[in-house]
């Protein structure tokens, strides 16, 4: 393979053919992986370098799946 460049190439669960079943179930993967690989730690991690002592920042996601990095980061900022 070549990573050299950037593909345009849909992924898979890009496919206008896709039931919403096997999304949820790729969605749910996905969490499953983030969170017993330390995904989740990396995501934390970087937006607590990124934030600093900011008290308030915006955050936008974009292909942010299930959502489930945004609910890390926010579990972490409501602690803090």
């Amino acid at each position: 393979m070549n990573f050299t460049q950037r593909s345009d190439t849909k992924e898979l669960l890009d496919g206008d053919q896709i039931p919403f079943e096997d999304i949820l179930l790729n969605m749910k993967e996905l969490n499953t992986i983030n969170t017993l690989l330390g995904g989740h730690a990396i995501t934390v991690a970087g937006f607590k370098k990124l934030v600093g002592n900011k008290k308030q920042v915006h955050i936008c996601e974009i292909g942010c799946g299930g959502g489930d990095n945004l609910v890390a980061v926010y579990q972490y900022a409501k602690k803090k």
